[in-house]
């Protein structure tokens, strides 16, 4: 009889093992199952702009002839990601190119100036400090590197609404690492990677977004 109730106890036991293996795995299998199923948090905008007509404008204030067609470009990536995201108050940033086309050579609008122009309560200013491209020594890559500061102005008093507590604005940047041609310019590819990097950070952060 002891090795009847000695076997007894052995599958018992096994029993009990198994089923708390069982219920590990199926925990464990659960939590993976839902950490595949889980979406990527959201990320809430870094500011919330007021629903009025807000126009975005793109300035090298150190030498404000450089880099027009980049600073154009940049404001419609910005513009059209901002559009597409809810924030349909954002004023077409063509109408900055044409109010400053319209003044005498030698007249420059402030970006207040420009703003009320264009007919806008609110601007968004991005200031590119530096904007560089490296081409290797035969001129079959490129890099290059960007460096922007991000505020939110009142047109009307030019009050800095954001970030209050920065005189240097919000800080952004760009990163191209050596990228060899794969048709057009090898530099133009790099210009367009910068300008899609800064849009697309500057845009961020006034509407939620998720991370991929």
């Amino acid at each position: 009889m002891p090795n009847v109730r000695n076997a007894i106890r052995w599958v018992a036991t096994s029993l009990v093992l198994g089923v708390i293996a069982f219920s590990a795995i199926g925990c464990a299998a659960a939590g993976l199952i839902a950490h595949a199923t889980t979406p990527p948090p959201k990320v809430p905008p870094a500011y919330k702009l007021a629903p009025v007509p807000t126009i975005l404008l793109v300035d090298f204030s150190g030498n404000p002839g450089q880099g027009t067609l980049d600073s154009i470009r940049i404001a419609a990536l910005a513009t059209g990601m901002m559009r597409d995201n809810g924030l349909t108050f954002m004023l077409d940033p063509g109408l900055a190119t044409s109010a400053q086309s319209s003044q005498p050579l030698d007249k420059r609008l402030r970006p207040s100036e420009l703003a009320r122009a264009c007919g806008a309560k609110q601007f968004i200013y991005i200031d590119l400090r530096r904007y560089t491209t490296t081409s290797s020594m035969l001129g079959e890559t490129a890099s290059g590197q960007a460096e922007a500061a991000v505020w939110v102005v009142d047109a009307q008093t030019a009050e800095v609404l954001w970030p209050p507590e920065s005189g240097q604005g919000f800080p952004i940047g760009a990163s191209v690492p050596f990228t060899p041609t794969t048709g057009g310019t090898t530099e133009q590819l790099v210009h367009d990677q910068i300008n899609q990097q800064i849009a697309q950070k500057s845009g961020r952060l006034f509407f939620e977004w998720q991370e991929q």
